[in-house]
């Protein structure tokens, strides 16, 4: 199982996240400008041509 987080002003400058739920394992970090507000995110198959889940965020 997975997860998908986003941050708002975070002040490592963590946009978003993708870990493993079951050990809280990080897998993937995108990072952004300081003080930046991303506050709306999505998880879902939203391309049947590609296999699994897909996730967006955005300001």
């Amino acid at each position: 199982m997975s997860g998908y987080g986003i941050q708002q002003r975070n002040p490592q400058q963590i946009d978003e996240y993708y870990y493993n739920a079951s050990t809280g394992d990080i897998k993937w970090i995108h990072y952004g400008p300081p003080d930046h507000d991303v506050g709306r995110g999505n998880a879902g198959d939203f391309d049947p041509t590609h296999p699994g889940y897909e996730v967006y965020s955005f300001q």
